[in-house]
């Protein structure tokens, strides 16, 4: 009898404890869809509390490229002052088609595209575009050795014998998929075959057309700009005369980053300032197309050896590179306070102690930095830092010494704060320059620490762009 209530007993708690860990899962199952549907997106709000939005754009001529070391582009420098206005620090995603940039809008990957995307082409169920900031219209791409088109009252393609294979290519963007039937209804002929490729890009397109693959191709105004740079071997004709107006994606139901980016962009593409800087963007971008080929754009006339020393330290070069743009602009008669000089500002003093006795040619400035950068990335390691954090400790050492930056981590751990996280470091760095505080901890107070965090910022803003832009190797 005993035995049978213990065991009734023992039935009821391991029916409680059931009971109790389903709960418990649906509970945290719930909280998962919650979490899902609270991160779908990022509203206004959100962006600004954060302090950061995140802009996906294009590599091209116009939009997202290197002009000396420093990116600019009509799209980049728009979308930056954007940034600015509501105190947010800007981060790029580059993409190479609509399709890629559209999924990632989706996924919450991006907060907004800083595309030309016009309203009628849009997808209403998905996104909702911006207040126009330029306009464009269809054009007509073709090989000159194809004398395919008729030009008179009308745009057409030229009817030819079945026997022969012109092919006209059209991007099947996700934003567009509409425009191929009336482009292919408005001027291709039955005789012709239309080539629909999905996510290579723009800049693949053209390439593909100016080696023969294609005959001839459809795109509007702004990829003219962008990709027809030395492709001589091409002509273009413009098939509509009506302009469409274009402006950036964000999330349809992400009403109030576009409200906030539409008020500021009615303001700003209205003023002398815009005009001004499309002006400069588009001789910044015509200089960079005779100079160079967009996928292999140089950073600097000293590249190679950047590669060189950076390979031999196990660094990547496009971080020494970052620091050498920010400390002198790749220019190795710079002099600085104190007695630094060089590409890479370095102090007589610092040089000697590497081995470094002479630093009067370009080779021995970057071999030594590069030296430099690794004793200090080999420390920061040692210390415990991760490889996510660790380029901006080393930033912020070879701006402030290593010594500056210890310090600012020992206050962080003081401040109860995470010591081998740069955020935490950066925050503790800045609260350094109050001698009252310092007093408080024991510690000498560091009065440049607001300067060190923004010399760290601007180092990693530009080797951000860099990994954007430029191969590694």
């Amino acid at each position: 009898m005993i035995l049978n209530k213990r065991y009734k007993i023992y039935i009821a708690i391991i029916f409680i404890l059931l009971v109790l860990v389903l709960l418990l899962l649906f509970k945290g199952t719930s909280n998962k869809k919650q979490h899902r549907q609270r991160v779908s997106y990022y509203s206004f709000e959100q962006l600004q509390r954060r302090g950061a939005i995140r802009i996906g754009i294009f590599h091209n001529y116009t939009d997202y490229f290197l002009y000396h070391g420093k990116a600019s582009g009509l799209q980049y420098n728009v979308s930056k002052k954007m940034a600015e206005h509501y105190h947010m620090k800007a981060y790029y995603t580059v993409y190479d088609n609509y399709i890629d940039a559209c999924i990632a809008l989706m996924q919450n990957k991006v907060d907004v595209l800083a595309m030309p995307f016009d309203s009628s082409m849009a997808d209403n169920s998905m996104f909702a575009i911006t207040v126009p900031y330029t306009t464009a219209s269809k054009v007509l791409v073709q090989r000159k050795t194809s004398p395919c088109v008729v030009v008179g009252d009308t745009t057409r393609l030229k009817p030819v014998a079945e026997d022969s294979a012109y092919t006209l290519m059209m991007m099947k963007d996700i934003h567009s998929n509409r425009m191929p039937y009336k482009v292919l209804q408005y001027l291709c002929p039955v005789s012709w075959h239309l080539m629909m490729v999905g996510n290579v890009g723009y800049a693949r397109m053209f390439a593909m057309l100016d080696s023969g693959m294609a005959d001839a191709m459809v795109c509007n105004t702004h990829d003219i700009d962008a990709y027809m740079s030395q492709r001589n071997k091409l002509d273009t004709i413009h098939l509509w005369g009506t302009s469409m107006k274009m402006g950036w994606a964000v999330r349809k139901e992400n009403i109030t980053l576009c409200d906030s980016i539409n008020v500021w962009l009615k303001q700003y593409t209205a003023s002398l300032a815009y005009k001004n800087l499309c002006k400069k963007t588009r001789y910044q971008a015509s200089i960079t197309k005779q100079r160079t080929n967009l996928r292999r754009t140089n950073i600097s006339w000293t590249d190679n050896l950047f590669k060189y020393y950076a390979r031999h330290y196990d660094l990547d070069w496009r971080f020494v590179a970052a620091l050498a743009y920010k400390e002198s602009h790749f220019n190795p008669e710079a002099e600085g306070a104190g007695g630094a000089s060089g590409i890479m500002q370095m102090m007589p003093i610092t040089a000697q102690h590497l081995g470094h006795e002479d630093l009067n040619s370009v080779e021995s400035q970057i071999s030594a930095g590069c030296k430099l950068v690794a004793r200090l990335v080999n420390r920061f390691k040692k210390a415990g830092v991760n490889d996510e954090d660790l380029y901006f400790f080393v930033a912020a050492a070879y701006n402030a010494g290593h010594k500056s930056i210890e310090n600012a981590m020992q206050m962080a751990a003081a401040m109860n704060m995470n010591q081998y996280a740069w955020k935490d470091v950066e925050k503790a760095m800045i609260k350094m320059n109050d001698a009252k505080l310092m007093k408080k901890y024991g510690m000498s107070p560091f009065y440049k620490g607001k300067f060190t965090a923004h010399y760290t910022h601007d180092v990693m803003m530009s080797y951000m762009h860099y990994i954007n832009m430029i191969d590694k190797e």
